[in-house]
């Protein structure tokens, strides 16, 4: 898959996700087959009592780079099971940086990786998944402008 159709199935899969990630305050930061980045700042209303970012918005934003980067390859994922480590706390303010790389991508399962850091480069995540696939993002029935065709089509 070329980098525009890449870019095209996760912006597709992006705007499925559109109210979530607003809430979380998600950026697409770039996109190749088989990887993504992804940026949000980390908001008040994600730090838990210690003031800190809570780590499950740290996992979310960790599920969504890894979701994305299986969507460049043009498919549809679901997550299976996942593993995370955190290295070291996120503060409100930071900005974040997520790179999601694939590493296995077999017929029905795909294995990823994701690094979470500060946007000066220090290491906060480190995040392994396995993504079932469920199909396509962009069908072959869509229009090459991402609309679908007519009920009737």
């Amino acid at each position: 898959m070329d980098s525009e159709s890449a870019t095209r199935a996760v912006s597709l899969l992006a705007e499925a996700d559109r109210e979530f990630n607003q809430w979380m305050g998600l950026r697409i930061l770039s996109v190749e087959p088989g990887q993504v980045s992804l940026g949000m700042t980390v908001a008040p209303h994600m730090a838990n009592s210690q003031e800190f970012c809570h780590g499950g918005m740290l996992f979310s934003l960790a599920d969504s780079a890894c979701a994305y980067a299986v969507a460049s390859g043009n498919v549809n994922p679901a997550t299976t099971d996942a593993a995370i480590s955190y290295l070291a706390p996120a503060r409100v303010g930071d900005a974040l940086v997520a790179v999601a790389r694939l590493i296995h991508r077999g017929r029905r399962l795909t294995r990823c990786t994701v690094e979470i850091s500060t946007d000066s480069g220090v290491p906060l995540v480190v995040y392994q998944a396995s993504c079932f696939h469920r199909g396509e993002v962009v069908s072959a029935r869509q229009d090459k402008d991402g609309s679908l065709p007519d009920a009737g089509g």
